[in-house]
């Protein structure tokens, strides 16, 4: 049995007043958190949101431009050195920022949800890298496969779109899990 399992059970028994005293604020300080307030929290609140999304938009770009830009193009039947500029551009990339927002604030009620402190258990739930995995693929899974599906069997897209756009997601939603669950 090693040091810390010592310990661990001899502060849980009790048997003296300092295994007391050290059980007691070892559990204080398992279940600190930081006190509420309005203003600095908003302004927090808001910047997380703008990382996660500029991180997202970021992510979407190295994915479709060096990465799979070539092959994502030629799926979509786009002829040889296409280029979206100018208003396209702008627009694309606007509802893109839009859309990285949204799911930021879906994942991030998300998770929050499925956390056990939420519901007011004493459980410890998850570490936040397992909970921001477990929530990005869980979402992904549920939100954006069958999407892309639709458009496999009703678009007729094809398999190596689907696993573009779907490695995409895959990795956004990862990303933006990350980011939410550390910086809560």
């Amino acid at each position: 049995m090693s040091a810390v399992e010592s310990l661990r059970r001899w502060a849980k028994s009790g048997r003296s007043p300092a295994a007391v005293l050290v059980y007691a604020a070892a559990r204080r300080l398992r279940g600190w958190s930081m006190p509420v307030i309005p203003g600095v929290h908003r302004v927090l609140y808001a910047v997380h949101k703008a990382a996660t999304g500029t991180v997202s938009t970021l992510s979407r770009v190295v994915w479709y431009t060096p990465l799979f830009g070539k092959a994502w193009a030629r799926e979509l039947g786009h002829p040889p050195g296409y280029e979206t500029t100018g208003a396209a551009l702008a627009k694309g990339l606007i509802f893109n920022l839009i859309g990285c927002f949204l799911i930021a604030l879906v994942l991030s009620n998300n998770i929050a949800a499925w956390t056990p402190k939420t519901w007011g258990s004493t459980l410890p739930g998850m570490s936040p890298v397992a909970q921001a995995l477990s929530a990005a693929f869980f979402s992904w899974l549920g939100f954006m496969v069958p999407i892309l599906l639709n458009g496999v069997a009703w678009e007729k897209r094809s398999w190596k779109l689907f696993a573009i756009n779907g490695g995409y997601y895959l990795v956004a939603l990862t990303v933006a899990a990350l980011i939410i669950t550390h910086m809560r």
